[in-house]
């Protein structure tokens, strides 16, 4: 692969076993469109949205791409330890272009049902595969206020007490998750 090709990549981003982000300066970040590994273009990356979330992918093997050999290369651990892949869950308003680039290992857990985007590292900021699709501000997270969606959780999980989808919103989508589609002031 020429070196034009990948210059522009962000490093790639892995987690330790407590959940810890870094960077690996010697792999690039990959992503993933269908079955297939490959490189992010410069127009596919833009700085982490505000609001986004990142995610450690427990028994996913990362998957970064190697300017010298121009490989795409599986990386089981880092200096002796033990490494997951990752990903960003963006904001609402942005797409994703490219899902996190890993292998599943055969005993890997069920993931939430979260669009797993590729992230990676690039001059102290976090950049991801991905562009904005809704210009409306209602979707910045700078708009939404936390405290308040809580308070009217609590007031609705009151005025349906015993309706066991409205406890699963609740429970899980708010508090437990903390959803960025149940974070919009509706309830």
């Amino acid at each position: 692969m020429k070196k034009s090709n990948w210059t522009h990549l962000p490093y790639l981003v892995v987690s330790d076993e407590e959940g810890n982000l870094f960077e690996i300066p010697e792999l690039r970040m990959t992503g993933m469109s269908l079955n297939q590994f490959q490189l992010p273009e410069a127009d596919d990356l833009i700085p982490l949205p505000e609001g986004s979330d990142l995610f450690q992918l427990p028994e996913r093997t990362p998957i970064g791409f190697h300017p010298e050999s121009g490989e795409f290369v599986a990386l089981e651990e880092y200096q002796g330890q033990p490494v997951f892949a990752t990903a960003a869950f963006m904001a609402p308003a942005y797409v994703q272009f490219h899902r996190a680039g890993f292998l599943k290992k055969e005993n890997a857990p069920r993931l939430p049902l979260y669009a797993y985007t590729a992230v990676g590292w690039k001059d102290g900021i976090f950049f991801v595969s991905g562009t904005r699709i809704d210009p409306d501000e209602r979707q910045d997270f700078r708009h939404v206020d936390l405290d308040a969606i809580e308070k009217a959780a609590l007031k609705m999980a009151k005025n349906f007490s015993g309706n066991r989808l409205v406890e699963h919103l609740i429970e899980n989508c708010v508090f437990k998750y903390g959803c960025p589609a149940a974070r919009e002031n509706r309830c």
